[in-house]
């Protein structure tokens, strides 16, 4: 006669923490903004001047005529800042355990057939 074999499955999750390497960009905006109050006889679109963006600004300034004054410019510039950075996070795995009991009272075992 042969003994009942039984067999139970399960899942454990395992929880690990490990470091994980970032690279964080961040930008800086600075804005100036530069009286001219200066008459013009046109306006002029935004411009760069390097990795500055001058975006003029205009009025209409009643005199005797009407005259088109540049009133003021401002000046947008961006600088970028990258930084290196190793935060910890926590992973997780699961194994699938299967494990055999021989006869209805036996102990349970890890059963190799599944490896």
């Amino acid at each position: 006669m042969r003994p009942e074999s039984r067999r139970w499955k399960r899942v454990v999750v395992h929880e690990e923490e490990h470091p994980v390497s970032l690279q964080l960009r961040s930008q800086k905006v600075d804005v100036q903004r530069i009286p001219i109050n200066r008459p013009v006889e046109e306006k002029e679109e935004p411009r760069r001047k390097g990795d500055t963006l001058v975006i003029p600004i205009y009025e209409y300034v009643p005199v005797v005529r009407m005259q088109l004054t540049l009133k003021e410019e401002v000046r947008v510039r961006t600088t970028e800042a990258q930084e290196d950075v190793t935060s910890r996070v926590l992973t997780n795995s699961e194994e699938l355990v299967v494990e055999r009991r021989d006869g209805p009272n036996g102990p349970w075992k890890k059963d190799r057939s599944f490896d």
